[in-house]
């Protein structure tokens, strides 16, 4: 069974005004599987943001893969992109506005939990 989500050699670079090149992405291998989770931290302008813009294809490459259960997602017909897009939500925050100082993880991933389709019984086990 393929992969959940696949990144082969994902790379983006983008064109500054003074005619110099960044690389925002360099050739990133990534695999998630089934029921993983993934959780992409890095400092401010570290590539972050392409990357999940990327992935969503939001943004073209400059070159490598995405693949979605093994699938192309640069081949994906329109219906199928959005229906792959409601499946892989990159969550882009800012932490210090996100999160509640005052409740502990366990309170806020049962608060996201809570917006799933698993029965409440198996919130616990599933934060563990």
């Amino acid at each position: 069974m393929p992969p959940l989500l696949q990144t082969v050699g994902l790379s983006k670079s983008f064109r500054r005004r003074d005619g110099s090149t960044v690389r925002a992405v360099a050739s990133v291998d990534l695999e998630i599987a089934e029921n993983e989770t993934l959780a992409l931290v890095g400092e401010s302008g570290s590539g972050k943001s392409t990357f999940a813009r990327l992935v969503l294809r939001l943004v073209r490459p400059d070159a490598g893969e995405v693949l979605y259960r093994g699938s192309s997602v640069s081949k994906m017909p329109a219906a199928e992109l959005k229906r792959f897009r409601l499946a892989v939500q990159p969550i882009f925050q800012d932490p210090a506005s996100t999160f509640n100082p005052r409740r502990n993880v366990r309170d806020t991933l049962r608060q996201a939990l809570g917006q799933t389709q698993l029965d409440r019984e198996l919130w616990d086990a599933r934060i563990m």
